[in-house]
Parts: structure tokens; sequence; C-alpha cells
């Protein structure tokens, strides 16, 4: 059918990823159909004042289908179902949560408004990803749940070389309890670089940022393409009950390079609690 996809995704390492979906439009324009399956592997340490203590490793194999509507080419509405199995197993350090895994059956909605000018590293335009999804069963949650989740960024250029940014999420499991593997987390770069990654986990979360970013340089053409360099701040907290909630900060710097594998991030950042990271990340920035 004119205008269908076969898009296939694969990740090597310390997470691993093997995706595939199939877009065909219904009607040869705006309504879509998209079959999805992947399968999905992932450590996840787990930290108690600041120290980690243990790692796990989850494993993911899920089939779905999405219906939706392409508004235009920045944005589209999904509605969609998921089945698979989750499983999360301890593999170093002392089992602080008990071996997790069962199905996992979720509804989701979804919209999506992409308008940045450069998929890798943009330097003009916005995003917003507006999600709610109601989890009909979850390993290790005893009853549904629902989640929403909310994620934007904007980039205003000051000159042809420089600009700033802004981005932010947040997501709330309402009144409920989430799962959990289906807990929000934050840490890591560009979710407090200053802390360990998915250090902080809960119920609720919230992150705001800003920062500046300006072309320094390029890479040999074999290599890829520009070379920028950035500064941010960050402001978040995951958190169980709104009353508990302790926001941290963390200030970041780093080259953003755009490799032929893509944006290749090398950097640091210090934050509060006299915590500070050396990072290395590839993939998208906002």
């Amino acid at each position: 059918t004119h205008g269908s996809e076969l898009r296939l995704d694969a990740i090597i390492g310390s997470d691993d990823l093997i995706a595939a979906e199939y877009y065909r439009p219904l009607d040869g324009k705006n309504f879509f159909v998209a079959p999805r399956a992947y399968f999905w592997t992932s450590s996840v340490d787990l930290f108690q004042n600041g120290d980690r203590v243990a790692e796990y490793r989850e494993r993911k194999v899920a089939t779905g289908i999405d219906f939706g509507y392409t508004f235009n080419r920045n944005s589209q509405v999904r509605v969609g179902y998921e089945v698979g199995r989750d499983e999360a197993r301890v593999q170093i350090g002392a089992p602080l949560l008990p071996k997790v895994e069962g199905l996992l059956s979720v509804g989701n909605l979804q919209f999506v408004y992409e308008g940045h000018n450069n998929a890798m590293v943009p330097t003009r335009g916005a995003s917003l990803n507006a999600q709610a999804r109601w989890y009909f069963a979850a390993p290790g949650s005893d009853e549904p749940f629902p989640q929403a989740e909310i994620r934007g960024s904007a980039l205003r250029p000051l000159s042809d070389k420089a600009s700033l940014f802004t981005y932010g999420s947040a997501g709330t499991t309402f009144s409920h309890t989430a799962a959990p593997l289906e807990q929000f987390t934050l840490g890591g770069p560009f979710r407090l670089g200053a802390f360990g990654t998915k250090e902080f986990r809960g119920d609720h979360y919230a992150l705001v940022s800003g920062g500046y970013l300006r072309r320094v340089g390029y890479l040999p053409p074999f290599l890829g393409t520009r070379i920028y360099a950035a500064g941010w701040y960050e402001l978040g907290s995951a958190f169980f009950e709104r009353d508990n909630a302790v926001y941290r900060s963390s200030v970041s710097g780093a080259l953003i390079m755009e490799t032929r594998l893509g944006p290749l991030v090398i950097g640091g950042a210090a934050g509060s609690d006299r915590r500070g990271k050396i990072f290395v990340s590839m993939g998208r920035i906002f």
C-alpha cells in the first residue's frame, strides 16, 4: 500500500532492543494501523542512600497494535493495546526486591507533536508527547491502575550558532500504586545527570530544565557533522507521596557531536548532596 512503512530498530549495549513496527495507512492519507512487536532487556540498578546495592536484569517481550490519525507531518494521535511478559531478576548484590515476573497488559492513548528542525541535535522548534495508560495487568500489582505522563521541549535560537533550550516532564499514577517495573524513575543524563541512572523511583515525578547550546566546530566528514557545547540546569523529584517529595538539582556541561551513528554526548554533572558524575551517552537529546 502506498505510504506503508516497515520500521526496524536494534540497540546493543547495557540495554538491548529488537523491535519492528509496520505502519499502514487505512484511507490512503490520515488514518493508519500500526502492529508492532519487540524484545527488550535492560540493567536496573537499585540504590540505597546514594549507593548502588543491587543490579536487576529486566526482560520484556510484547506485541501490540495501534490505530491512529495523522493530523500533519508534525503531529498524530494513537490508541492501542499491548500484551506481553515482563520479568526482573537480581544479577548482582542483595535482592532488595523479590523476583518480579508475569503478564503485562496495557491500553494506551498518545498524542505526539514533533516540531524540531533536526532529529539529532535540534536548534529550534518544540516537541510534545502526552500519554495516558491503563494497566489491566502488570507483574507485582494485584489490581489495574492508570498512569499519565507528559514530556516537552522547546529551543529558541539566539543566533545562527547558539540557542536557549528548555525541557521538562511529569508523570503520575494518580491515587493508585504502580507495579514495581512501571514506577517512574529519575537519574542519569538529561534526567538529573549528577545521579545514578534510574536512582530515584516513585509513583509520581516531575522534572524541569533549562540551558544553552552553541555550535563550536565540525567533525571530519567521515565521522559526522557538527559539534556543540551545552550547559544546563535540572530540578526534579520522583516520589510516592507528594508530602515526601525531595527535589534535587543538577548542573551539567557536555560536548554533543552529531556522529554517523547518532548524537554522542560526553560530559559531566554536579548536583545537590555533593553528588557528581561523568557520563557518555548515545541517543536523541530531547
